[in-house]
């Protein structure tokens, strides 16, 4: 999945005749928020439920994956958010450690 969302994101870009951003060297939280939004640094999300978010809005992956699969993908992310919401990430690290 990971592999074929990489894939379909890039074939995106290409179609939409996107480019990268210029390469940011420096540590992007020590820019000003003006400077990142100059740049088109984005912070990746921080938690499940953020990533989750993010995912549901994506239509290039929602194409890419088919409506029977992006459900099904998206369900059981929500229910490990559900299952892990209070739990320290150590006890979230052995739950999935021998899982994937």
């Amino acid at each position: 999945l990971a592999l074929g969302s990489v894939i379909a994101a890039g074939i995106d870009a290409l179609e939409r005749g996107l480019a990268l951003p210029p390469e940011t060297v420096e540590d992007p939280l020590a820019l000003s928020d003006q400077e990142r939004r100059r740049r088109r640094v984005r912070q990746l999300p921080a938690s499940l439920p953020e990533a989750i978010k993010e995912l549901e809005g994506s239509d290039i992956l929602h194409r890419a994956m088919g409506d029977m699969l992006f459900e099904a993908f998206l369900a059981t992310r929500r229910g490990e958010a559900d299952r892990f919401v209070e739990q320290e990430p150590d006890q979230v690290v052995r739950a999935h450690r021998w899982r994937y």
